[in-house]
């Protein structure tokens, strides 16, 4: 984005922007009981009072995902573009999050983030491990069957899925027996019931790329020092959704990784970030081996877009506030669409 076009936007009427939420008033099978806590109210009023320091734009939010598309239809003509921040998905399912930019290409609305066939790609995660293979890009060992293994230690992942959903600290395994435990506990008390896959757990620094437009931001690293020794280092469903958890303590930190690491990862998350049609802002999960090299772990095309989360601390670093980040995202889109 250039500062001309920035001075464009300043010199004239606000622009009409519609930011699309998820919706309070359904279930939300990921969050902690299964809707929305004060945590996630908190959030929005952040996000409200950031979007007032951003007074080139009018916002409106829209979180009623029954009159959502009559809605959007409603003010149409004046809007200048949509925020996609529904990282919940249609009615709070995950597996409708393609729903919403498939909607919004149906109305022919501009909207920041991804496309439908990205969301569909990187929810799963065998598929993102097959493309990082044709590209070259380092990933774990993967299994597709428990039968399969062969070394130890392994972690069990959802193959689809996000938000730390069926991801606890169980799934960490050190031989067969405790991976049946594992796999049953999954099923019987943590009713995940799902496909998983079967992952070398890697036991090197745990990482985290954020990308806004074309900028490639500070690498971050999680700081488990604070966890008890029974506990493994991850970012499961207790660091995201259980505050009364050990993990909830986990603290984010610039990471202290050797240049080479870091143009690494940057350069092999450009590359996925290209390959896979993310748009506007990503981020990408990343783990070093035992010898302290980088494999890749996920890709998140819109992810998570609070003020506390991963992204926003990475762009924290940056010494720009929460508001310029969200303006980042909205001037990529407006870019690529040639907004005037």
């Amino acid at each position: 984005m250039t500062g001309s076009f920035e001075s464009e936007l300043s010199a004239v009427e606000p622009k009409l922007i519609a930011v699309i939420l998820g919706d309070h008033r359904f279930p939300d099978q990921i969050k902690r009981g299964g809707q929305f806590n004060d945590e996630d109210l908190k959030t929005i009023n952040v996000l409200e009072d950031a979007s007032r320091q951003l007074q080139e734009f009018d916002f409106v939010l829209l979180d009623n995902h029954r009159s959502l598309i009559g809605d959007l239809k409603a003010i149409k003509s004046d809007v200048w573009l949509v925020v996609n921040l529904c990282d919940e998905g249609l009615f709070n399912n995950p597996r409708q999050e393609k729903a919403i930019p498939l909607i919004l290409e149906e109305l022919n609305l501009p909207y920041t983030g991804a496309g439908a066939e990205c969301m569909e790609q990187c929810y799963d995660k065998a598929g993102v491990f097959r493309l990082a293979q044709l590209l070259g890009v380092p990933f774990p060992k993967t299994y597709q069957s428990w039968e399969e293994i062969c070394h130890y230690p392994i972690i069990i992942k959802p193959r689809c899925g996000d938000g730390g959903m069926g991801i606890f600290a169980q799934n960490v395994v050190y031989n067969s027996a405790e991976l049946l435990r594992s796999l049953k506990f999954l099923r019987e008390e943590a009713h995940y019931n799902d496909e998983v896959i079967f992952q070398e757990f890697l036991t090197g620094q745990d990482l985290t790329c954020g990308i806004i437009g074309s900028e490639v931001l500070p690498i971050i690293e999680e700081d488990y020092s604070c966890l008890p020794s029974n506990l493994p280092p991850i970012q499961g469903w207790e660091a995201k959704w259980l505050p009364d958890s050990p993990y909830w303590q986990v603290k984010s930190r610039l990471a202290n990784i050797p240049a080479s690491t870091r143009n690494i990862i940057a350069s092999y998350s450009k590359l996925m970030f290209t390959a896979l049609c993310c748009q506007d802002y990503a981020r990408i999960d990343w783990r070093l081996d035992a010898k302290g090299f980088p494999r890749i772990l996920e890709v998140n095309p819109n992810p998570g877009w609070c003020w506390d989360g991963h992204l926003a601390k990475i762009w924290n670093l940056t010494s720009r506030k929460y508001s310029q980040m969200l303006k980042a995202i909205i001037l990529s889109a407006a870019a690529r669409y040639q907004l005037q």
